[in-house]
């Protein structure tokens, strides 16, 4: 998949999430999969989240890359983030979601066999509705986490 064509399938999610929220006033976490260009399956993985089973998601979405031809992998979700974060302050409550300073975003991750793309905006307030401006989706050079890293083989055997 080129990037030109990475970054308008990223558009597209990010618009129809900015929509989804203004109208909804949340976005649910989903996992886009394309098998080949041309065609996407949409999964709505919110049970994954709401039960705190990220791991399984991530170890079943990686199987899928390793048994099945799928070209591209696309994770948008709702996110807690901490602008400047104080070490201080994060030591003493764990975590960025217990922190009273954290902010609310909205994050989207691409990832293809070759390249990891990624951003994230924060939610915000306007005329009475929840929103965000489109952020530039960039390409990455290193990822980390859960729900990242679904090609990489190395990764995929240290996480197993």
């Amino acid at each position: 998949m080129t990037p030109d064509k990475i970054m308008d399938f990223g558009n597209w999610v990010l618009d129809t999430a900015k929509e989804i929220l203004e109208t909804h006033g949340e976005v649910h976490p989903v996992v886009f999969i394309s098998p080949h260009e041309g065609s996407i399956g949409i999964i709505d993985v919110s049970v994954f989240m709401k039960e705190g089973r990220k791991d399984l998601l991530g170890n079943i979405l990686r199987e899928m890359t390793k048994k099945t031809n799928i070209e591209m992998i696309a994770f948008i979700s709702e996110v807690w983030m901490a602008k400047n974060i104080d070490t201080k302050e994060f030591d003493k409550f764990g975590s960025v979601e217990k922190m009273p300073s954290r902010i609310e975003a909205v994050m989207l991750s691409i990832e293809t066999p070759d390249e990891n793309w990624m951003c994230q905006a924060e939610i915000i307030e306007r005329d009475g509705k929840k929103t965000f401006d489109i952020p530039k989706l960039e390409r990455m050079t290193q990822v980390e986490g859960r729900l990242v890293g679904f090609f990489n083989q190395k990764k995929n055997e240290l996480l197993n």
